[in-house]
């Protein structure tokens, strides 16, 4: 099904050297531009348009097959697609930004040659060493911005943004690469133009990314919280708790150590309202601002709602308040009291119903009755 090695594209300009990985929508290949048959020009990365439920491939030959009609009108829909994002990728001309050289067709299917990009990811980076610096995590987060405000100017949304999906050059410069799931959207309404499948990142995807319909609208919002976790990622090493489960579970805090405008921007970014989320201008300038730290005031938790930065009311969908009631005095020795004084005066009772019958009849007078003798009260009565 894979393209086989020395395989030629577009007369002969790109050779296939090897797969890189293959996906639900594509195959990625290393491959060499070719100056000649004989002589690379550079390594490039050939990401190939093959659905796999629905194409094949004869292992010798490289035309793509599909099944049955209905799928053949499904799959060119997706092509048509990954074309028109091949092309969108290819007009940022960003240096944070995967470089799109050619887009094609060919094969029955389509092509877009990207720059390749040989060093680790951010995950791998922190799975290597551990939580970055504070300045190391901050400069990568600063140029990830820059690259995604480029995105937004054109109406794109990315949608999945996270440490694997950037990748390093060999100077040590972050690139967003994979816009597999990228929408655009009209620049008018704001409505999307294209039908890409909605995916989820555990820990980098915000809560409207789960509900149908949820990315509809164009939302620099929603690629907003991806950044902010991923910039949680690489301060803290830990993937964040994913967005729907926040509420329940917490998110564990970033060290104290790091400064004020670190913590704040990650809060500001990771609000689960998209409403609530800080701006782009507003994150950029404050990641940029690193000498105003003076108020130590604590960062408020990312589910309560702000205004720019600073904590408001709670939402709708925060943790209710529960009003403590005045205790209520405890009765019980009370209680116990009267049921054992009353036991007494049982027995006492009991014990004298005995002692009369015992004496045929007449009562006899003991030291406790002594208390409670009436015959001369009755005499002196009559």
């Amino acid at each position: 099904m894979l393209l086989q090695s020395n395989t030629l594209l577009l007369n002969g300009k790109y050779r296939i050297v090897k797969s890189l990985g293959q996906g639900g929508f594509g195959i990625t290949y290393l491959a060499e531009e070719m100056a000649s048959p004989n002589t690379a020009v550079r390594k490039v990365a050939v990401k190939e348009f093959f659905m796999k439920d629905y194409c094949d491939r004869q292992s010798n030959l490289t035309q793509v097959t599909l099944g049955t009609q209905g799928n053949r009108d499904m799959v060119e829909r997706y092509k048509q697609k990954f074309l028109k994002e091949a092309r969108t990728i290819a007009r940022f001309q960003h240096p944070n930004i995967v470089k799109v050289y050619d887009v094609f067709e060919e094969n029955n299917t389509a092509y877009y040659v990207m720059e390749y990009l040989d060093g680790q990811s951010l995950t791998d980076l922190v799975q290597a060493r551990g939580p970055l610096p504070e300045a190391e995590a901050r400069n990568y987060f600063k140029l990830l911005l820059s690259a995604v405000e480029c995105i937004h100017e054109s109406k794109v949304n990315h949608l999945d943004i996270k440490p694997s999906n950037v990748m390093l050059r060999s100077d040590g410069q972050p690139v967003l690469i994979d816009f597999g799931l990228a929408k655009n959207y009209d620049e008018k309404t704001g409505g999307q133009t294209s039908t890409t499948p909605i995916g989820v990142s555990e820990g980098f995807s915000p809560p409207e990314q789960y509900n149908a319909g949820g990315v509809s609208k164009f939302s620099p919002a929603t690629d907003i919280y991806a950044l902010g976790a991923t910039f949680y990622y690489l301060l803290s090493g830990m993937v964040p708790t994913p967005s729907i489960n926040i509420l329940n579970e917490g998110l564990a805090e970033l060290p104290s150590y790091l400064s004020r405008s670190t913590r704040t921007a990650v809060a500001a970014a990771m609000r689960l309202r998209r409403d609530d989320r800080i701006k782009m201008p507003q994150l950029i300038a404050m990641v940029s601002d690193e000498g105003n730290d003076e108020e130590e005031t604590p960062v408020p938790p990312v589910y309560e709602v702000v205004g720019e930065v600073t904590a408001v009311e709670p939402p709708v969908y925060a943790q209710p308040v529960v009003e403590m009631q005045p205790a209520k005095r405890n009765r019980t020795p009370v209680y116990i009291i009267a049921v054992l004084l009353a036991v007494a005066l049982v027995v006492l009772g009991v014990l004298l119903f005995m002692r009369s019958q015992a004496g045929g009849g007449e009562t006899e007078k003991t030291d406790i009755m002594q208390d409670f003798d009436t015959t001369e009260v009755a005499e002196s009565v009559r």
